[in-house]
């Protein structure tokens, strides 16, 4: 397979391991003379890798990323999410799967000796210990430049984000349908409710912000 379909020594030796997992004796496979030596063989045949990785330029996308305003009302969500991404991964060299599994609730910024830092979790990564996920903590320093710096695009995220209209609910949305003529018979059979009493008592409950519970509830302990 080396000769004939090129394959490389680094793909040669996932076969041994595939081929070992599923022998019904792995021992021999693993420690057979003559596949190490077979293996040992081609890899010294495979040619020469540079010691050290090309330098990437990365001063056109760092232009691109500046150019991204994360702190105008016009710019849209999804660029300071990926402007964030970009910084965090550059700042703290963060995979793609640390990134996923940021806990933002863990973020905190805070400042000492003229300088922010921001902290943050990143749970369940890739790596493991003993075989167990971890949590794995970060701390990223604030940047010079506003405009490339990380916690400025987090505190304008925050910012975006906190200004965003809640969700509507199941009920508000099935209450507007209702409001706006469609049957109640067909609403109970889009919401999969058992009847329309259910959706009744538990789901239509606009009318309730007309009862004063305030009053009703908490009552004067003078009274008692």
């Amino acid at each position: 397979m080396f000769e004939s379909r090129g394959y490389q020594h680094t793909t040669l030796r996932l076969f041994r391991s595939a081929i070992a997992h599923l022998h019904h004796n792995p021992d021999s496979i693993r420690t057979s003379k003559l596949v190490h030596t077979l293996l040992h063989s081609i890899t010294a045949k495979a040619p020469p890798k540079p010691l050290h990785r090309p330098t990437v330029n990365l001063r056109s996308t760092l232009k691109a990323i500046q150019q991204i305003e994360s702190g105008a009302s016009s710019t849209h969500l999804s660029q300071i999410q990926q402007k964030l991404a970009f910084l965090l991964g550059m700042a703290a060299f963060l995979r793609p799967s640390d990134l996923h599994h940021i806990d933002f609730t863990t973020a905190s910024v805070t400042e000492g000796n003229n300088q922010r830092f921001l902290s943050f979790n990143v749970v369940a990564s890739k790596e493991k210990r003993g075989g167990q996920r971890i949590i794995k903590p970060f701390r990223v320093s604030c940047y010079a430049n506003p405009n490339l710096c990380p916690i400025t695009t987090l505190v304008h995220l925050r910012t975006r984000v906190s200004q965003l209209p809640p969700p509507p609910s199941v009920a508000s949305l099935f209450v507007n349908t209702l409001r706006s003529g469609m049957p109640v018979e067909d609403i109970v059979t889009l919401g999969n409710w058992s009847s329309s009493d259910v959706f009744h008592n538990h789901y239509r409950r606009e009318h309730l912000s007309l009862i004063d519970f305030t009053n009703t509830v908490l009552q004067d302990p003078i009274e008692d």
